[in-house]
């Protein structure tokens, strides 16, 4: 994805966020919980959020229409006791867990992200963030469909999932993550992005070297988005969702 798309930020959303900073217990429930802002925006288009969270151990989260057999190494994931989960969003397929951030956008699709189109809206979510990280980490690029790198290196892949009148943004940020797992956990990818190479897991990502406060507030502020004490977390959706959806052999399969 070339950088000049982004040369313009344009205000996508200029209504107010709330800023939502918890992790649930488990992944299924931190999958849920994202899906259940999805359409509690996309069923109130006056709102819109930013959500941090973090796993407490390694999981391996697959992206919507990846194959568990070409990407994960399942052998590996057993013997380690490692789950294996599935996103609703797209995108290639990760090890998440302590150190690394993840972190939710969602939005309502405005008249500005409804003429742009996907590859631009993209670039234009990451831009945003790209501007406020390069004062703390020097020259970041979108390379890619939308990855985030320094130099050649990756240190956070994103994704995202469109509602009819909203949009979930996916996107995991390595600060202080045990690397080696992903070479463990994970097969060379099916789809790789040129710039990659052919290069291993080990060669190919980075931890970026700021704590996770920085990382939140410099993500928040790219949005200005501010908690809010009157914020009711969607959790009779999200345990629908988990039950459903995210905990069932079916749809991690």
């Amino acid at each position: 994805m070339a950088n000049d798309i982004c040369t313009r930020l344009l205000d996508l959303w200029p209504g107010e966020v709330d800023r939502i900073d918890f992790s649930l217990p488990t992944a299924p429930d931190n999958l849920a919980f994202d899906e259940a802002l999805l359409l509690t925006v996309n069923d109130e288009p006056e709102a819109a959020c930013v959500r941090f969270w973090e796993l407490r151990k390694p999981a391996v989260i697959l992206g919507r229409s990846n194959s568990r057999e070409k990407e994960v190494d399942e052998a590996a994931c057993a013997a380690d006791g490692v789950e294996i989960f599935r996103r609703c969003t797209g995108g290639g397929t990760v090890v998440a867990g302590p150190g690394c951030l993840m972190f939710t956008v969602v939005v309502p699709i405005s008249e500005a992200i409804a003429k742009l189109g996907v590859p631009a809206t993209t670039c234009q979510l990451l831009g945003r963030i790209v501007k406020e990280l390069r004062p703390l980490l020097g020259d970041v690029q979108i390379k890619g469909t939308s990855d985030l790198v320094i130099g050649e290196r990756k240190f956070s892949g994103n994704a995202q999932k469109y509602a009819r009148q909203a949009i979930l943004h996916h996107g995991s940020i390595l600060y202080d993550f045990d690397l080696p797992l992903i070479g463990r956990y994970l097969r060379q990818p099916s789809r790789q992005p040129e710039y990659r190479a052919g290069r291993a897991h080990d060669e190919f990502v980075m931890n970026v070297p700021v704590r996770r406060e920085q990382l939140t507030e410099v993500i928040a502020g790219a949005w200005h988005a501010v908690a809010d004490e009157h914020f009711v977390p969607p959790y009779d959706l999200t345990a629908q969702l988990a039950k459903e959806r995210y905990r069932t052999p079916e749809w991690n399969a």
